[in-house]
């Protein structure tokens, strides 16, 4: 390989132990040593929907690849505004306040019905590129009070005892109107999700060497974007009891 490819260093990592194991003795090898490395699977609460199926999908359908910080933000901006009825979203932190604003501006048409958002409760905000971002638990309170009855969201506990997942719950994913999806390598915070229109400065250099490089697409296909939404609405539903008050995140951060 080159060392660079357009202007770009290139790093060539390893694979993992459990890479190698699963490369030279297989997948049901790996499984089966799985439980010695990692919290046995009864230490944790997560269960899967009881309608759950992983299945390969042969229709077509249209795919928008794309990467940030050059493209993130107005391509996440135009499948978020679009949405008619409804977006369920898992998100690791979301505290960019142009990303809250485009899913207000979703939620203000007469047509939406809900917006079903499952998070896991703590950020990194206040400094850097994210100085301006709101926590998590401001942007629930946000929406709670703009969105009222339309709004239903949960706070994912974590933890190897008692947490739904045992260390983070680290997903990046949203579904529009149950027939087109968002799935990311970043989150919804302004590293990730830069408003370029908001920025002075907007060349390559500058982009790269302040913001996040992550990798997006959004597809359009309702049977991936409802087997999506089955399962972060799985993980609604079993956590939404769970430190359902926003200010009690707060207080406790």
């Amino acid at each position: 390989l080159p060392d660079h490819f357009m202007g770009y260093p290139i790093e060539v990592t390893g694979p993992s132990a459990e890479d190698l194991v699963a490369i030279h003795f297989g997948q049901s090898k790996l499984e089966s040593l799985i439980n010695t490395l990692y919290p046995m699977p009864l230490e944790i609460l997560y269960v899967p929907p009881i309608n759950g199926r992983l299945q390969t999908i042969t229709k077509k359908m249209n795919v928008l690849a794309h990467v940030s910080p050059e493209e993130g933000w107005k391509n996440l901006k135009s499948f978020l505004t679009g949405a008619q009825k409804s977006l369920t979203v898992a998100m690791y932190d979301f505290g960019a306040r142009h990303i809250l604003e485009a899913v207000e501006q979703a939620a203000k048409k007469n047509t939406f019905e809900s917006l079903t958002l499952a998070i896991q409760p703590g950020e990194n905000v206040g400094k850097g590129t994210k100085a301006n971002d709101l926590k998590d638990a401001e942007v629930v309170l946000t929406l709670k009070s703009q969105l009222s009855s339309k709004f239903h969201s949960a706070w994912i506990p974590i933890g190897t005892v008692h947490g739904w997942v045992a260390s983070s719950y680290h997903i990046k994913v949203a579904v529009k109107d149950h027939a087109s999806l968002w799935l990311s390598s970043g989150n919804w915070q302004s590293s990730n999700q830069p408003a370029l229109e908001k920025l002075e400065d907007i060349s390559p250099a500058f982009l790269i060497r302040n913001y996040n490089r992550e990798w997006h697409i959004i597809v359009d296909n309702e049977e991936l974007a409802q087997t999506y939404e089955l399962f972060i609405q799985n993980d609604y539903e079993h956590n939404k009891d769970y430190k359902t008050n926003p200010e009690e995140v707060l207080d406790n951060l």
